[in-house]
């Protein structure tokens, strides 16, 4: 981990891209079968997948990448400010609550619906408004209300108190594409390095297990149009089970070209006067929120200004066939980029839990309590499933695939060796600005080789520039790595 302070790593209140990563103590395990007392845990997946998935949508952080080892886990996210400070107060509010789901063992999903007394009470403490605006934008929120559910839960059921997880989570800024590329990579392989899976599609709860099913599913699907239209046949209706293979993937920030990609940089959102300003707040138990969002216009076209294309939670669904047409054709990879806004369903069940951001007043609501506001912002309990449609990697799924099964070929003796061919893929990671032999070593050592921040040369001094410190960890390494 990282020895500098968490507010020298973290750049809060701008648009950057971030590894996390956390251990269980205490020898707990997080899933899987423990050979220690036999106990089997494997179900505590459903529990870890479902509330990524659940703040994905209910945060400005797009998240990139996860996987979830026996007593690890590691995620891979981009905040996002520029959302957040689109929100209107009233949907603040709302999210705010949002953020303090509980597990609601009958439906077998997190449920959370704030009532109206409890929104207002929010709009109506316009210091803790601004805070929460900044928290819905902070990867130590974000962190925090994905793991202490977990913990709770967990602790519950093994009838026991403590810490559940490392008092502070891991985390290092990933600062450019090529650096990410290997950051996304490194993640993916988790699991069959650790020996828990044989193959990418076997590494269960991790976004690319998801990614390859849905990838797949799409290509189905237009291969199945692509037949029907061709002899005259119509469309045709989707099962349930087909719908969720399709969308498996869509609280994930999308593998895609074609999208505006959205990276970290030295470039103000729109200007000086777009700095926001953080609330006054004495609670000195919750992460520090500062500085201005920012956003890369340095690294090609796609990187354009954020201002004229902030996403916000108001956009329209899209139809299903808007979002499932990537298949076979390589041009039709950057649908996914498009907007998912697939509903997520109601929480038929309202939590009973108090949030840190409540009073004792604001424990369960009575019978008798109204959600009007709740629900006229969400019909039906619909809301975007992820923050934006930023893709994290500028490139096809596909391609993204092949150099993670030549890599996984090269570094693990086991893998068998894929079919596409390896020169065409060692060509296109030099033209990327990589040395394919260097690249796969940083790949493969990843936690070893590099520190609070991983970028190229260029990147790093920037970011020491900006931090006045002189060194960082892996500095040689980024060198002859990344240029």
């Amino acid at each position: 981990m990282p020895a500098q302070a968490r507010n020298q790593v973290v750049r809060n209140g701008e648009i950057a891209v971030y590894h996390c990563w956390s251990r269980c103590v205490q020898r707990a395990f997080l899933c899987g079968q423990d050979s220690y007392t036999g106990d089997d845990y494997d179900y505590r997946r459903d529990w870890i997948e479902k509330l990524l998935e659940y703040q994905a949508g209910v945060f400005a952080v797009d998240v990139g990448n996860h996987s979830v080892l026996s007593n690890h886990l590691h995620l891979v996210a981009r905040t996002r400010p520029d959302i957040a400070a689109g929100w209107s107060d009233e949907e603040v509010a709302c999210r705010w609550k949002l953020a303090w789901p509980e597990w609601n063992p009958d439906l077998q999903r997190w449920v959370r619906e704030p009532t109206d007394e409890e929104i207002e009470r929010l709009l109506g403490n316009p210091s803790k408004l601004a805070y929460a605006r900044l928290g819905l934008s902070n990867l130590s929120w974000l962190m925090a209300r994905c793991k202490e559910p977990i913990a709770r839960l967990a602790n519950t059921e093994m009838n026991r108190a403590g810490h559940f997880w490392e008092q502070r989570y891991g985390c290092r800024e990933i600062l450019d594409e090529q650096a990410l590329l290997t950051c996304m990579v490194y993640v993916d392989m988790n699991q069959i390095k650790a020996g828990m899976a044989a193959t990418l599609e076997d590494s269960r709860t991790s976004a690319i297990a998801a990614r390859l099913a849905a990838w797949r599913a799409r290509e189905a699907q237009a291969s199945l149009e692509e037949f029907r239209s061709s002899r005259g046949g119509g469309g045709y209706d989707l099962s349930p089970e087909q719908v969720e293979a399709l969308l498996k993937d869509a609280w994930l920030a999308p593998i895609c070209s074609g999208g505006l990609l959205i990276t970290q940089s030295d470039t103000e959102l729109s200007g000086s006067s777009s700095k926001l300003e953080v609330a006054e707040v004495t609670d000195e138990s919750t992460p520090a929120l500062m500085d201005s969002p920012r956003v890369d216009s340095e690294l090609g076209d796609l990187h354009t200004s954020v201002a004229a294309s902030v996403e916000t939670s108001d956009e329209p669904p899209v139809s299903l066939s808007s979002c499932s047409a990537t298949g076979t054709n390589e041009s039709a990879d950057s649908s996914q980029c498009g907007a998912i806004s697939d509903a997520i369903p109601p929480a038929d069940t309202v939590s009973s839990g108090a949030d840190a951001g409540s009073s004792s007043a604001d424990a369960a609501p009575s019978n008798a309590a109204s959600y009007a506001r709740y629900r006229r912002l969400f019909p039906d309990g619909q809301r975007r499933r992820r923050a934006s449609d930023n893709p994290i990697l500028d490139m096809p799924m596909s391609e993204y695939v092949r150099i993670l099964l030549w890599v996984v070929a090269q570094t693990v003796a086991a893998q068998a060796a894929p079919e596409s061919d390896p020169s065409a893929l060692v060509q296109h990671l030099r033209t990327f600005g990589l040395d394919p032999d260097r690249w796969t070593a940083a790949v493969d050592n990843f936690d070893e080789w590099f520190g609070r921040a991983v970028g190229s040369v260029e990147r790093l001094r920037e970011l020491l520039d900006r931090s006045g410190d002189r060194w960082v960890k892996g500095m040689r390494n980024c060198r002859a790595t990344f240029g």
